[in-house]
């Protein structure tokens, strides 16, 4: 048992506080989980052509189930991925306890993304996660 778990829970919010998520429109039901779990949240507008989103992600990290779509203008763009496309269950817990937004602050501290340099994408699956390097 954690005999600290307050100092863990703001230690996890101000890590995750240093990158901005930019939320595909098919996975909006993670925004209010997202933010309680301390993160920065934009979303796309439904609808809104590949070409504008890859323009308004510059800086982010695109969480998605569509990575495909993303990884090869990802240098150029200048964004970084969090691919959900294996994932089998996304919740809609509204709050940190969601089942994905666990799995993505976990495989974000486990790697240690916040201060990686460069661009990556970080493919999160059931049992795990993946970090690759994006290079041009």
């Amino acid at each position: 048992m954690n005999p600290y778990p307050y100092l863990e829970q703001v230690l996890g919010h101000s890590i995750s506080s240093k990158i901005t998520l930019l939320l595909d429109e098919n996975l909006i039901q993670l925004k209010s989980a997202l933010k309680d779990a301390g993160f920065k949240i934009l979303q796309f507008r439904r609808g809104m052509p590949d070409s504008e989103l890859k323009e308004m992600a510059e800086g982010t990290a695109i969480v998605t189930q569509n990575s495909k779509d993303f990884i090869s203008d990802a240098v150029a763009f200048d964004y970084d991925i969090l691919a959900l496309d294996t994932l089998k269950f996304i919740d809609t817990q509204p709050d940190r306890t969601n089942q994905a937004v666990q799995k993505i602050v976990k495989a974000a501290r486990e790697t240690g993304i916040f201060s990686h340099k460069g661009h990556f994408l970080l493919k999160l699956t059931e049992t795990g996660h993946e970090l690759v390097s994006l290079k041009i």
